[in-house]
């Protein structure tokens, strides 16, 4: 797996929450796919949106979700967008404080009415406790925090949604979709957005997008409507291919035990960070959290870090690493090492 990954021989490299990796094979596959242009012309661009049915199809089968609700978009920023822009003027939504800040500019953007919770080790019991007070028609919110790694309970967002049913759940996926196990129609999200090129590992430019009746019946819209308003204009052929690919990759090379491997690297991980007492009080009053942790740390060490080859991310008032399927406990161990001579 590991000889897939060239940057691995160069670097731990700890900072897939960033930049998921490009494997060989996606490469290899961009460059063939990009010269049938050359080749094709016109037919290339004709045969991109024939296409379109087949990997929509793909992308619903990966997701749990319907082909006929299930899109390709450039990235979570737009395809959040055009979500929100479906949802009526007068739409009261409750959000979390610093949250993505993508997802907060694109709610500012439309001046919805909107209510910040802060990030607590109980946020879901504290949402449901506001939506018990207060009138709230969305909430919008990332599955997992991308500074500190928490991830949203799924089934205590099915309890609020039983509670309130009528309530829209709209998730950004992109640090969970590739990362944890999911199936979108079985879940209480309403609709889930995310771009491809973290943990899916699809590259730039591309993005996904599923959404319920439950969406469109509170926007008063049509599936048709919806769909017009996703591919009004060409798209990159290129960059939706390429999220296919990675995509049908994840299968090709079961994805469950994918899934386990990257869980059993994080249990070490977290084994460790717990030894030096280093993991937030959030993560540990988690009954689950990812494969992201925020550990102390400075721009000073963060830069220290990278000189030693160790890849990761300054985020908030710490360091964000995070690991995926394809690190190993020698890149933990070779993490500690240097992290531990630094301190």
């Amino acid at each position: 797996m590991r000889e897939r990954f060239p940057v691995l021989n160069e670097s731990v490299y700890l900072n897939t929450a960033y930049v998921g990796l490009a494997s060989v094979e996606l490469m290899e596959f961009r460059a063939s796919f990009d010269r049938n242009y050359i080749h094709q012309g016109d037919q290339f661009k004709i045969k991109g949106y024939e296409r379109l049915a087949s990997q929509r199809e793909t992308l619903a089968t990966f997701l749990g979700s319907h082909p006929q609700n299930t899109f390709l978009t450039s990235s979570f920023s737009t395809g959040f967008r055009f979500v929100l822009d479906q949802l009526p003027a007068n739409t009261k939504v409750l959000s979390l404080l610093e949250e993505y800040h993508s997802l907060e500019n694109a709610l500012s953007e439309r001046g919805f009415l909107t209510k910040q919770l802060p990030l607590s080790g109980d946020i879901e019991s504290q949402i449901e406790s506001v939506l018990a007070i207060e009138s709230f028609d969305v909430v919008a919110f990332s599955m997992v925090q991308y500074t500190s790694g928490v991830l949203f309970d799924l089934e205590a967002l099915s309890r609020i949604k039983k509670r309130f049913p009528n309530i829209l759940f709209l998730a950004d996926g992109t640090q969970f979709l590739g990362a944890e196990a999911f199936h979108f129609e079985n879940s209480p999200l309403d609709v889930i957005v995310g771009s491809g090129y973290k943990w899916l590992l699809a590259g730039f430019g591309n993005g996904l997008l599923s959404i319920k009746q439950s969406f469109l019946d509170f926007c008063a819209i049509s599936i048709h409507h919806f769909e017009e308003k996703i591919y009004a204009g060409h798209f990159d052929f290129l960059a939706f291919a390429s999220l296919i690919f990675a995509v049908e990759n994840l299968s090709k090379n079961n994805y469950t035990a994918l899934l386990k491997a990257k869980e059993q690297t994080t249990d070490y991980l977290r084994n460790k960070l717990s030894d030096r007492q280093l993991l937030h009080p959030l993560v540990i009053s988690r009954k689950k959290h990812t494969s992201i942790f925020n550990i102390p740390g400075d721009e000073s060490l963060h830069q220290k870090l990278f000189e030693a080859g160790i890849r990761a991310s300054l985020r908030g008032d710490g360091i964000r690493i995070s690991v995926h399927h394809y690190n190993t406990f020698e890149d933990i161990d070779r993490f500690f090492e240097v992290y531990d001579k630094l301190l």
